[in-house]
């Protein structure tokens, strides 16, 4: 009998779109399902950068309080926005608060700016606000400018690619860098309806022009609406030898005049050479207890220029730093060497030798006798090293 191959191979196509049909029916359940399971466990993430997303002043000096009101207040507002302003979310929702900050630079800024009396202020500011919900936090991203925004560009990839984010409020309205972070998704309809960018202080140029094309938001009851201005500091004396800038009618010149003003490449000690003959050549001295900071507040240490030949006879000494330098070594058991506290070009040559351990706080060191390094190549990579004012 003849085998009919053609019928067979009717069959078996009849019997594949039949199993396809089964596989396209099942896929299209489990998108079905995956959709309604995102709805009901969606989530808001507002990505916040504290350090130019400045949170109002009598919040701040309220301490604990205001920042458990900062916090309840924030999460209230978001609701209440998303509620107004996006009808597409109609499922509840989580809402996980992400503030970054450098809360060290920040309560070197809030300090400056007369809005706290010490940084014991800010960081009660903190606990309440982290206290003051669950899922609502302000984290501290590091020392540093840049430390902040690489964590919140990174947070942002992973959040807008979540299919349970959905929507994602962020602020850092005065922060031109992030331009480039948020303009690549603005050509996408679907990503960019579920972004909201929150305006503080107002969008910087390119970020304005990104704000066009997407949502805004501003809650003036949570943010300044202007960045932190630190006011003149001419009360505080420049190191001894050191000449103050003057403007042409001979008074000083503010802190803001000598910000925005470009400052000398390098600053003249008036200090007598030695007076021993037979001593090494004249070196300047670099003064103590005096902190040099650049317009963003970072430590700037002067140069230490000491005398070759001494430094070189002091290294191979195990000399103790804390007495020689700060003359109060508190160690029972230390094993480096006391004896005569070092003067002149000797204390000089092992300040420079100290200097050569770096600070574990780098920039935002504010001890002002610190005789660790503060300049090292990983820390002053594009820091400006003008220094407008001392402290």
């Amino acid at each position: 009998m003849a085998v009919n191959f053609r019928a067979r191979y009717v069959q078996l196509q009849e019997s594949e779109a039949a199993k396809n049909g089964l596989l396209e029916n099942m896929l299209d359940e489990i998108d079905r399902l995956n959709v309604h399971l995102a709805d009901i466990n969606g989530q808001l993430e507002p990505l916040i950068d504290g350090d130019c997303m400045n949170f109002r002043d009598d919040l701040v000096q309220a301490a604990e309080a205001g920042g458990q009101e900062a916090a309840q207040l924030l999460r209230s507002s978001i609701i209440d926005h998303v509620h107004d302003q996006i009808p597409d979310i109609q499922h509840e929702f989580d809402v996980l608060v992400y503030v970054y900050a450098n809360l060290r630079g920040l309560a070197k800024a809030y300090g400056d700016a007369k809005i706290i009396q010490q940084r014991e202020d800010l960081d009660r500011f903190v606990r309440g606000f982290n206290m003051g919900h669950g899922l609502v936090n302000i984290i501290d991203a590091g020392n540093g400018k840049e430390c902040s925004d690489a964590k919140i560009r990174e947070l942002f990839r992973i959040q807008i690619g979540d299919v349970h984010c959905k929507h994602l409020i962020f602020g850092g309205s005065s922060d031109n860098g992030y331009a480039r972070l948020l303009g690549p998704y603005c050509g996408n309809d679907n990503v960019r309806e579920r972004i909201t960018m929150l305006e503080g202080p107002r969008f910087a140029p390119e970020l304005a022009m990104i704000a066009s094309k997407v949502k805004t938001a501003s809650f003036p009851k949570l943010f300044r609406d202007t960045k932190i201005e630190a006011r003149p500091t001419s009360n505080i004396p420049p190191p001894p030898g050191l000449t103050p800038a003057r403007n042409s009618n001979g008074t000083s010149k503010s802190y803001a005049s000598r910000a925005a003003a470009p400052a000398p490449a390098h600053v003249t000690l008036d200090i007598p050479p030695p007076s021993n003959p037979k001593s090494a050549p004249p070196t300047q001295l670099c003064p103590e207890g005096i902190i040099g900071r650049n317009s963003e507040g970072q430590r700037v240490d002067l140069p230490i220029k000491p005398s070759a030949a001494i430094a070189t006879a002091l290294k191979p000494k195990k000399l103790c730093n804390n007495h020689h330098l700060r003359g109060d070594c508190r160690n029972p058991n230390c094993q480096y060497e006391h004896g005569v506290p070092l003067e002149g070009q000797e204390r000089e040559a092992l300040r420079f030798l100290a200097r050569q351990v770096p600070c574990q706080d780098e920039l935002y060191c504010e001890d002002p006798y610190c005789y660790y390094g503060h300049r090292f190549p990983s820390s002053m990579h594009e820091v400006d090293e003008t220094i407008v004012e001392y402290s």
